[in-house]
């Protein structure tokens, strides 16, 4: 009976059928697996996307943190980080035109790509050389200090090799230099040390209440004067001298830790040039500004050759694409953050780390991706001109088409901010780059997963709960940075549910906006309006925004704001689209009603 049961249920057309289908579909991934390995195109193109997102997942996740450690303010981090996807977004069309008219779009897709490179490495020649370290230590027994000071990032002495200088506490007392075994044998008490207020530099301690630098420096011979001069000098070298007189020199950071090889508690004060960090900005932001222009065609020249020459079937679904830039990502990132965090070390009693590490992995995946680029080639076609543009901005008359827009546009502002200054306020509170770079890898992988998975998810959700549901998965992440204490391994779990949220968010809206081109047959136009609106305006002002939040009000703040912010909108689009429009359609209903009993 169970037998002919089962071939009964064999021999179902349906179960036949789904069967069937099922087999279909993994032989038509087996194909496309095969067919990757075996096409030069479709291989190279998932190569250079493998290594270009790898050479971003590199640099951009530690860039902030990078600049971060100079001084540098976030509203500024903000600026330099925010300002490449507005001019990317502007330059992008113009490179494209310019590459149809003239038919050299290879030759301006290598330059864009060569000039990654070129931008990568000016980056990493700047830096600050003005920056100092200012390290002393007091006898209270025979109320002499011993200090020491050298340049931050240049070649710093080894600890055996420090030279301490003895600063007497009266003037009349001529400075002589003090080796370090010397201290160990006058101090009576080692361990006994003053610290200096929160709102004194160690040179203002050590060197009393005096006005010095108006003595030295105004003319007068008196032998007061001289001996301050001759005092000074004997503490810091003449080049730290003249910036501490003449430059717009602030503490940074006062830190005290104790040194075993003295056997003392050592205070530690980095000082800065606020000028020098202005000019680095301005210099970075030039590069930023010239490399971002002449690199915004990377991607639409890119994406144009790929298209062009694979099927229907790839050209239909490029997820393929994508999932390839996110291995490339996931394994990049973790890779940099595991290097950066085993290369730990000491700077003016803080610890550092080696940011710059991403800066090679960053240049080392650029090197690949160009040279998977040389195989890539270009169909060109006639220039619709701005015809096209107005055709998509028509398609957002309509309410509820401009009201999608708008979330898109915020949910834009949010991934820029929290993808660029999430682990700024990690850093602030301790966190190392193992946790930041966990959660990033995690956050790639489940976004890999979504991609591969969202074409079978949206039918059963929907695109307006797809939207509901971004805004308050953005807004519960905003909230947890918000809580962030000490546990700060929670953020895997925030990148593992923003990487979801953010997959999802993205299939929703390359199909919605594909949605709104079929008709007028202007697909890849909205496409490239869908990439200006999210990653140029969005992605980028929400680092310009998020960075002079972070600037005025504080890093936890700007969270908590985000987050409320993020709560009205998603109230505000569930009021629109669930209320006024059912709504609006018993109000038509009515009068369609009234209408026939006419």
């Amino acid at each position: 009976m169970v037998n002919k049961q089962a071939e009964a249920i064999e021999k179902d057309p349906i179960i036949q059928s789904l069967e069937r289908s099922s087999s279909l579909v993994i032989l038509n991934q087996l194909r496309r697996f095969t067919r990757c390995l075996l096409d030069p195109d479709l291989l190279a193109a998932k190569a250079f996307c493998f290594f270009l997102y790898g050479a971003c997942g590199a640099l951009l996740p530690y860039l902030p943190l990078y600049l971060k450690q100079f001084g540098i303010h976030a509203y500024q981090v903000g600026i330099i980080l925010g300002i490449g996807p507005v001019v990317q977004c502007l330059g992008a069309p113009a490179w494209a035109a310019v590459a149809n008219k003239w038919r050299i779009g290879k030759f301006i897709f290598l330059s864009g790509i060569l000039s990654w490179l070129v931008k990568g490495l000016l980056i990493l020649a700047v830096h600050p050389r003005a920056q100092v370290c200012i390290q002393s230590y007091k006898n209270t027994t025979t109320n002499i200090t011993y200090v020491h000071a050298y340049h931050l990032w240049k070649n710093k002495l080894s600890n055996t090799e420090k030279q301490w200088r003895a600063v007497y506490p009266k003037p009349t007392v001529p400075p002589k230099f003090v080796s370090t075994t010397t201290v160990h044998r006058t101090s009576a008490n080692p361990n006994q040390n003053s610290s200096i207020p929160a709102n004194r530099t160690i040179l203002e301690d050590v060197l009393g209440d005096d006005d010095y630098y108006g003595d030295i420096f105004d003319g007068k011979d008196n032998l007061g004067s001289l001996q301050k001069t001759r005092r000074l000098m004997a503490v810091v070298p003449h080049h730290v001298l003249i910036n501490q007189i003449y430059t717009n020199r602030e503490s940074k950071l006062q830190t005290t830790k104790f040194s075993k090889s003295l056997n003392v508690t050592v205070m530690n004060e980095v000082q800065i040039d606020r000028q020098e960090l202005n000019d680095i900005f301005l210099i970075i932001l030039l590069f930023v500004l010239i490399g971002d222009f002449l690199q915004s065609s990377t991607f639409t020249l890119a994406d144009a050759s790929v298209l062009n020459r694979l099927d229907e079937d790839h050209r239909e679904s490029p997820t393929g694409m994508r999932i390839a830039g996110c291995l490339g990502s996931m394994i990049a990132v973790i890779l940099v953050g595991t290097i950066i965090y085993d290369s730990k070390y000491d700077l003016c009693g803080a610890p550092r780390a080696l940011y710059y590490v991403a800066f090679y992995f960053f240049i080392g995946f650029m090197c690949m991706a160009f040279v998977n680029s040389l195989w890539f080639q270009f169909s060109y076609h006639d220039d619709r001109g701005c015809g096209s543009v107005l055709k998509v901005i028509s398609l957002f008359t309509n309410r509820e088409d401009s009201a999608f827009l708008v979330c898109v546009l915020y949910v834009g502002l949010c991934y820029g901010f929290l993808s660029h200054f999430l682990f700024w306020f990690v850093d602030d509170l301790g966190g190392h780059t193992l946790i930041m770079g966990t959660a990033s890898a995690l956050r790639e992988l489940t976004a890999l997963v979504f991609f591969f998975v969202g074409d079978r998810l949206l039918p059963l959700v929907g695109q307006t709960n797809v939207m509901v549901m971004t805004l308050l998965c953005y807004s519960a992440c905003f909230f947890t940075a918000w809580r962030l204490t000490t546990d700060l391994w929670i953020i895997v779990a925030l990148g593992v549910v923003e990487g979801a949220t953010f997959a999802s968010f993205w299939r929703c809206c390359e199909k919605y906006f594909a949605y709104l081109g079929t008709p007028k047959k202007i697909i890849d136009s909205t496409q490239s309006f869908l990439q200006a609106v999210f990653w140029g305006l969005g992605n980028g002002g929400g680092a310009m925004v998020g960075g002079s939040l972070i600037t005025q009000f504080g890093a936890r703040t700007t969270f908590g704001a985000f987050g409320v912010t993020s709560l009205v909108v998603c109230l505000l689009y569930v009021i629109y689209c669930y209320v006024l429009s059912e709504l609006s359609k018993e109000s038509s209903g009515d009068d369609t009603s009234s209408d026939d009993d006419q």
